[in-house]
């Protein structure tokens, strides 16, 4: 089983949008501003924006937290690289890496 066929099975899908919800925050744009950087890479897949396709075992959509990091870049002022880190159907038959 893969971690998103165990946590539909066990009605743990909250445990995954509780972790898009805290794994990155304000604060992380602010230390990379702090650090002197201007910029950040904001990879996601396609299911963040589309949802998944039919079979596919991802998540979404999830929009509101790419919305929410640009927010945060552009309050802090640094720029976002938007990195569509998978794309649908993916780059072969087998299972996604990441």
């Amino acid at each position: 089983l893969d971690l998103m066929q165990i946590l539909r099975r066990s009605d743990q899908l909250s445990a995954l949008e509780e972790h898009r919800r805290t794994h990155i925050t304000k604060d992380d744009f602010l230390q990379i501003k702090q650090l002197g950087l201007n910029s950040v890479r904001l990879p996601f897949g396609y299911w963040i924006v589309l949802g998944p396709l039919h079979g596919a075992p991802y998540h979404g959509p999830a929009m509101e937290h790419i919305d929410l990091a640009l927010a945060w870049a552009e309050e802090v002022g640094l720029q976002v690289v938007l990195d569509l880190h998978g794309a649908p159907g993916g780059e072969s038959r087998s299972a996604p890496c990441d």
